[in-house]
């Protein structure tokens, strides 16, 4: 009986100590992950618009955020917790529109895609947060 009151105040403790802003940093990244997921689906219908043979070798080429990558962008934005929650609200929406140009300009001829790229980083560039060079660094790292 004590042992089990031991590990229910354990319990307890952790889910306590538990940083909400990295937890909302986590959810952030899941949601964006699930958009570019969809995005890249529709880059690699031409896989050989972007050098792949096949499909599945462009949606592996192309990575997605797996548990290694996200517990690296985390590590990222250590002590940067809200920003990096901000930022990635931020281009969630931005992928999600980014996936809807790509299915609308959709024709497999080369760089077929280019537009819907430039679009992408002119609307992170003027709506999103700004992160500062070493954590923009270590998070283009992880991808």
């Amino acid at each position: 009986m004590a042992r089990a009151r031991l590990l229910l105040l354990l319990v307890s403790t952790l889910t306590a100590c538990k940083d909400p802003a990295s937890e909302k940093l986590g959810d952030a990244i899941d949601d964006y992950d699930s958009e570019r997921d969809s995005s890249r689906v529709a880059l690699c219908l031409c896989p050989s618009a972007l050098g792949y043979a096949t499909e599945a070798e462009c949606q592996d080429g192309l990575g997605d955020i797996g548990a290694a990558e996200k517990t690296c962008i985390l590590d990222a934005f250590a002590d940067h917790e809200q920003l990096g929650a901000d930022y990635f609200a931020c281009i969630t929406p931005i992928e999600s529109s980014y996936q809807d140009c790509l299915n609308d300009v959709f024709d497999c001829a080369p760089d077929w895609y280019v537009t819907c790229d430039e679009t992408k980083d002119g609307e992170v560039a003027s709506s999103c947060p700004t992160l500062p060079a070493d954590v923009a660094a270590a998070y283009a790292a992880c991808l």
